[in-house]
């Protein structure tokens, strides 16, 4: 009986064992079904908010397409749209239609290499991409043609589009006259334009050495650019590739401020030339004081004393000899705010010499005047105003003559040289004197009273030009000048 009861004893404590693990059994059965509950809707919930964000970025999408088919449509352009879309992608292309610039096949297969680089460039992200051609007014005269794929990246948690790095070709510039691309030709016309940025480029290789007084040979030895240079443009800045040479220097990008006087304006951006000229008052008039063969140690200092009394300005033509016998003097002309100008080295016959030689005479003075004051002349007067086309096209230089002629030379008589002076004074004339004459020491303080009687203002050569002279062309005056050959 003992044992029979201690069986039944055992059996009564097994019994809530099985209890238990039917309970575990049960707790854990609901705690499975809780879970698979709660990622089921957890999973809806994450397919309900996918399904809103790509039913946003569609209606995102169709909004931008309705603008870009807009803007398409007030450009003007006829264009076959092309369109292929897949969840995360959108890709609109709108190829021309009979283009002047860039033919309907080159147009389709360089907008599907730039869609590529766009398509890269979103990192398989959700995104959009549009290529297509713009037109794009530069001037008046002038339109930018380019042919452009635009990335979208879709950003989700701002619930928009964001524009990335705008793929593009070459730009073509489009005259508004003729209906084609503008050429270098186009551009920079005549050869003094091209003489002329020969300066600009010299100067600004000048101004950015370190050690100019190293580089002055190379830099008036620098090659000749023309029209085999290669010379890249947009409507913004010039690049040209120079010709191998000893400055160091084979590749020169140029504002168009600095070349304003030398390029056809109207293929320029307005902005990059905006204040490049001297502004002359029509109200007023001008005169430039011009004073050759100096500087004369006797007679120099006194004519500097004078306008520095008068406070008149002046440019003085000097030859290079004097310039290396009395590099003082020259400094103070350039101090004192004159302008400094070649007259040849020796005053010879420009026109009877070699081209060797006049090219010598030239490059001596340039020379002879940088060691002195640090400046490259700008412009020539050649003596006895004695110059040709050859002559033009060798020296590289705006040839200034005058059209007023003091004869102080001849004369040497300062009340004479008064007279004659006002007797042919003009506006905006170019008054031609010497200041190596004792005599026009003596007339110069009546010269400059009496034209500042008659309302005269005093600019140097440069200023009465506006900075537009240059090569190739003869100046006798502001409104008065013509090409060297037709002398």
């Amino acid at each position: 009986m003992e044992e029979n009861n201690g069986t039944r004893s055992s059996r009564h404590l097994q019994k809530p064992k099985n209890n238990l693990g039917k309970n575990v059994f049960t707790l854990l059965s609901i705690l499975l079904v809780v879970l698979f509950g709660f990622f089921a809707y957890t999973f809806y919930q994450m397919k309900q908010a996918e399904a809103k964000a790509q039913k946003t970025f569609e209606q995102k999408t169709t909004a931008l397409l309705q603008e870009v088919q807009e803007e398409r449509n007030q450009s003007g352009i006829p264009s076959e749209k092309t369109e292929k879309k897949t969840d995360d992608l959108v890709t609109v292309t709108y190829i021309p239609k009979e283009d002047k610039v860039f033919s309907v096949q080159d147009s389709q297969k360089e907008l599907a290499a730039l869609t590529q680089k766009a398509k890269k460039s979103l990192k398989n992200k959700k995104g959009l991409v549009v290529a297509k051609l713009e037109v794009n007014p530069v001037s008046d005269q002038l339109d930018t043609y380019e042919l452009v794929a635009e990335p979208y990246t879709w950003y989700k948690e701002k619930n928009r589009f964001i524009r990335g790095k705008v793929f593009t070709n070459t730009p073509a510039y489009i005259s508004h006259k003729t209906g084609k691309a503008v050429t270098v030709k186009d551009l920079i016309p005549e050869e003094g334009d091209l003489l002329g940025i020969q300066q600009v480029i010299q100067q600004k290789i000048f101004d950015q050495a370190k050690n100019k007084a190293a580089i002055i040979d190379s830099i008036l030895d620098l090659p000749r650019i023309n029209y085999q240079n290669k010379i890249d443009f947009t409507p913004n800045e010039l690049t040209i590739n120079l010709a191998q040479n000893k400055t160091g220097i084979n590749k020169i990008t140029l504002d168009y401020k600095d070349i304003a006087a030398y390029v056809n304006t109207d293929f320029v951006n307005p902005e990059k030339i905006k204040d490049a000229f001297p502004q002359l008052d029509s109200n007023k008039k001008y005169v430039a004081l011009t004073f050759d063969d100096g500087p004369n140690p006797a007679t120099t200092p006194k004519i500097l004393d004078i306008l520095k009394n008068k406070k008149a300005s002046a440019t003085f033509f000097m030859l290079g000899e004097n310039v290396s016998a009395n590099k003082d003097i020259v400094k103070r002309v350039v101090a004192e705010g004159h302008e400094v100008a070649s007259h040849s080295y020796t005053h010879p016959v420009l026109p009877s010499l070699s081209d060797a030689a006049l090219k010598k005479e030239i490059r001596d003075t340039d020379k002879a005047i940088f060691e002195a004051c640090g400046i490259l002349p700008r412009n020539l007067r050649p003596p006895y105003g004695a110059a040709d086309e050859r002559v033009a096209r060798v020296a590289g230089k705006p040839i200034i003559n005058w059209d007023v002629d003091s004869e102080d030379w001849k004369s040497k008589n300062a009340g004479m040289i008064q007279g004659r002076i006002k007797t042919s004074l003009t506006e905006n004339a170019i008054v031609l004197m010497h200041d190596i004459q004792p005599a026009t020491v003596e007339a110069l303080p009546g010269v400059i009273d009496n034209m500042r009687q008659q309302g005269f203002e005093f600019v140097s050569v440069d200023t009465l030009l506006k900075k537009q002279q240059k090569p190739m062309y003869v100046y006798f005056g502001a409104e008065d000048y013509r090409l060297a050959k037709d002398l």
